[in-house]
């Protein structure tokens, strides 16, 4: 799904206007002027799509609160290729958010211990390391995250000198970025931003560190300002929060901190933000969607694969997989097909598996096809429970 961008080159005079003092502990912003400041903030150092502008200020902003939420949501910030901004969100969402603790690289130990003794807004850099299934650290970063977007959630480690078993708390705020998806189980809990690289006629301002600090202070200022003042108001809306019924029940409760935070701080934007949730989690639908063919087609080759064949041309592939009883290739009346399942997309949905066509002998012919050999630890370890083809 491709977001509108806009990005109106606002300059940081034009943006800065609500002329704060940290020093004047007698004055508070308004939080709707606040709100606005952190959005144009973001855009002007972040190419970020529209509708995913308001959905990442206020997750920025709610990260002050999150202990008045039963859930958060994480922040998954994804992209294609590189180049496409997403450290640089991150980068900036660190001048923003409550407790920042950012990184590239961090063990499972270090992780849980942090996040009981501080309850950092976690901002993890380069997350795609959490997908790789052969990685033991990986694996015990995963258990830690799948339950750490809920309240009370915790995790029992052995606690030296003594090595007695303690619960420690895992909930706080986490933000990731990532070249391609993350682990279903961390997207599941996660509020997705699809980031593009910047296009040409696309504006954003350089970034200095020392300077995006010294105009992110006032900033910062003003959101811990606001958020100390409505922070009781936030959790009675959220309380109160109508069901989000637009939106499924996982969504649903992702999203809720954010329409609390928006209808006690912005109430005019809640439409907006309706907007933003809908098509947001209609794209990360839609994803999960495109995900699971290639887990679908893994398991229709392994259903045709000849059981005594070594190899099979890709002709005879496609033929057998039009065959399928419903299958989800072709349209069974031989009109056009659903997927367009040509030999380079037939390649393109196995390669991510490790799977590529080559040369191979099948009885007296030599062509295009497959080796059963490259399918087989894929199936052991994506579909481990379909039984023997027999064909």
């Amino acid at each position: 799904m491709t977001h509108e961008r806009e990005n109106q080159g606002v300059p940081w005079g034009d943006y800065r206007p609500l002329g704060v003092d940290p020093n004047d502990s007698e004055f508070t912003p308004a939080p709707d002027q606040v709100l606005a400041a952190v959005e144009f903030f973001f855009q002007h150092y972040v190419a970020l799509p529209k509708l995913c502008l308001l959905p990442v200020a206020l997750w920025a902003i709610s990260t002050h609160v999150f202990e008045r939420f039963t859930a958060f949501p994480y922040l998954a910030i994804l992209s294609a290729v590189k180049g496409s901004g997403k450290t640089r969100l991150l980068e900036i969402l660190e001048e923003v958010c409550g407790r920042p603790w950012r990184a590239s690289t961090v063990s499972p130990a270090a992780l849980f211990r942090k996040i009981a003794a501080d309850s950092p807004t976690l901002l993890l850099d380069e997350a795609e390391v959490l997908s790789n299934p052969k990685s033991d650290v990986a694996q015990a970063l995963r258990a830690i995250l799948n339950s750490g977007y809920r309240a009370g959630a915790s995790v029992p480690r052995c606690d030296p000198p003594k090595w007695e078993v303690h619960n420690f708390l895992v909930f706080c705020p986490k933000a990731f970025t990532a070249i391609g998806r993350l682990p279903e189980t961390i997207a599941d809990r996660s509020i997705v931003i699809q980031m593009q690289k910047k296009g040409s006629a696309e504006k954003v301002a350089r970034f200095t560190l020392r300077r995006v600090k010294a105009e992110s202070t006032p900033l910062r200022w003003s959101v811990e300002r606001v958020m100390d003042e409505v922070r009781d108001l936030v959790k009675d809306a959220y309380e109160d929060l109508p069901e989000l019924a637009f939106l499924e029940d996982r969504e649903g409760e992702l999203w809720e901190p954010l329409f609390a935070v928006c209808s006690v701080i912005a109430p005019t934007r809640i439409g907006e933000l309706r907007k933003s949730a809908e098509m947001l989690s209609t794209a990360k639908a839609a994803a999960d969607q495109d995900d699971s063919r290639p887990l679908r087609l893994l398991s229709d080759i392994r259903e045709v694969f000849p059981k005594d064949a070594e190899n099979i041309l890709t002709k005879e592939l496609m033929r057998r997989l039009e065959k399928l009883d419903y299958s989800p290739w072709f349209k069974p009346d031989g009109g056009r097909p659903e997927c367009e399942l040509n030999p380079r997309r037939l390649a393109r949905m196995l390669r991510p598996f490790g799977i590529s066509p080559r040369t191979v002998r099948v009885e007296c012919e030599l062509g295009k096809g497959y080796s059963k050999g490259e399918f087989q630890a894929p199936w052991d370890r994506y579909i481990p429970s379909s039984s023997e083809n027999v064909t």
